[in-house]
């Protein structure tokens, strides 16, 4: 059994407002899009969910509480951005540099996550869902088939998106929010293994859309290239 409440994020308080859980016949309404983008470490993944989260001032955290698969207790967060249409999956903490699905731990969890932002994306008319880290990052077809077979998400409503940003600007960027000396090498090997994913990716998802995101312009473009929908395809 699982209970869900949302919460306001920006005014005075915070303070807590009802819902239901989501009971939702996903034949009688309009899905969203599902958005993932994957890069590596450093690579700006997160600006979004954080730009969005503090420029909306209707931001707002849902909540949900249930039981994994040997019935222990854990809690999900996904945030709300109606002035963006936009449904976060994972939380977006303020003074921390990571967020998403990051803040999610275990791929069980995250199938979950998934689950209920589907559910409330649908009831609540998001008509998209952002979703990003480290974990969907290096796994190249788990989240794509989830989405497609489990969730029965319709192929030309999954988009999949690899960050632009040069392995020597996510190095220095990590290097710079660690405080010191780091393993390059973990960041080096993911980025290795992304710029290989995307062939592979239409190797085996033919139908679904692979896009290029670009992470090397302002934070505030990225807003609006998200707004916009404004991403290369890659063919």
């Amino acid at each position: 059994m699982s209970s869900i409440f949302s919460t306001k994020i920006h005014g005075k308080g915070f303070s807590k407002i009802p819902a239901q859980p989501c009971i939702v016949n996903l034949k009688e309404f309009a899905q969203p899009i599902f958005f993932e983008v994957r890069g590596t470490n450093g690579s700006g993944k997160s600006v979004l969910g954080f730009m969005c989260q503090e420029l909306d001032p209707l931001a707002r955290a849902y909540s949900f509480k249930t039981t994994d698969s040997k019935n222990k207790p854990f809690s999900i967060d996904l945030i709300g951005c109606p002035s963006y249409k936009t449904l976060f999956v994972g939380a977006y903490p303020r003074g921390r540099a990571v967020g998403g699905v990051d803040v999610i731990n275990g791929s069980e969890k995250i199938e979950a996550a998934l689950k209920y932002a589907l559910e409330v994306a649908t009831a609540e008319g998001y008509s998209r869902v952002f979703f990003e880290g480290i974990m969907t990052s290096t796994s190249n077809s788990r989240w794509s088939k989830y989405l497609l077979e489990s969730l029965q998400v319709p192929s030309e409503r999954v988009y999949v998106a690899w960050c632009n940003t040069p392995l020597d600007v996510c190095i220095e960027r990590v290097r710079a929010r660690s405080g010191g000396d780091f393993n390059e090498s973990l960041v080096e090997g993911k980025a290795d293994q992304l710029t290989r994913q995307p062939a592979n990716h239409q190797a085996e998802f033919p139908d679904v859309t692979r896009l290029v995101y670009d992470c090397m312009c302002s934070k505030e473009q990225m807003v609006k290239n998200w707004v916009e929908m404004k991403f290369f395809e890659i063919v």
